[in-house]
């Protein structure tokens, strides 16, 4: 699907840790800043690798991945910007994250630009479940960050969450009022929203020529 018509044309990509990003790349889209197509597969990350779902080869991410690429290809996007669960521990059959990841990249022979959103910190445990039972006490339910994946590849422009989420010491559990996090690991679509400028900026200012 495809939100907004004017602005640079977006294409969102990659699994549920790329589709966290949808609310606000959407509220992009209804202020006219860009026009936004969204293709995301949960627990389909943007690799090239075959990835196995219940100790066998996940043949329906495989497709995907196949036509995913495709879509790009055949298309003239200004961003193409994707984003995975790099923590979830997804079971590569024939590569790492960076050599599956950067062969889908380097595939790509039509978008001007290709941002990886590097994926945001994630909680111990279930943030909202944390939060229900420390009420008067939230600050309990904050946790410290933990190294995220940032792929090697010189065609890739990168945007960094983590500041925006965590401090020096500690990642929040919650945002000026609302839960920071849905559950264990993905961001709340209040906080996606909120985020929203945060990304329009730092699009901005990765640009590559």
């Amino acid at each position: 699907c495809t939100w907004g018509s004017s602005g640079p044309k977006v294409l969102l990509t990659g699994d549920s840790h790329a589709a966290q990003w949808f609310p606000a790349l959407q509220q992009l889209a209804s202020e006219g800043k860009l026009t936004l197509t969204s293709q995301t597969k949960s627990s389909c990350p943007f690799s090239s690798s075959d990835v196995k779902a219940n100790g066998v080869v996940d043949q329906s991410c495989n497709k995907w991945h196949k036509n995913i690429l495709q879509y790009i290809n055949t298309s003239q996007f200004d961003y193409v910007i994707f984003s995975n669960f790099d923590k979830y521990g997804y079971s590569l059959t024939n590569g790492t994250w960076n050599s599956g990841v950067s062969d889908l990249v380097n595939s790509i022979k039509t978008a001007t630009h290709i941002v990886q959103v590097i994926d945001t910190p994630k909680p111990p445990s279930d943030s909202a479940a944390c939060l229900s039972t420390h009420l008067n006490h939230v600050v309990l339910c904050n946790f410290d960050s933990q190294p995220n994946i940032k792929i090697n590849n010189p065609k890739l422009s990168y945007i960094d969450p983590t500041p925006w989420l965590c401090d020096a010491k500690s990642c929040f559990s919650t945002l000026v009022g609302f839960n920071t996090y849905r559950d264990g690991s993905h961001i709340s679509v209040p906080t996606s929203k909120f985020l929203a400028d945060n990304i329009y900026k730092a699009l901005l200012s990765n640009n590559r020529s």
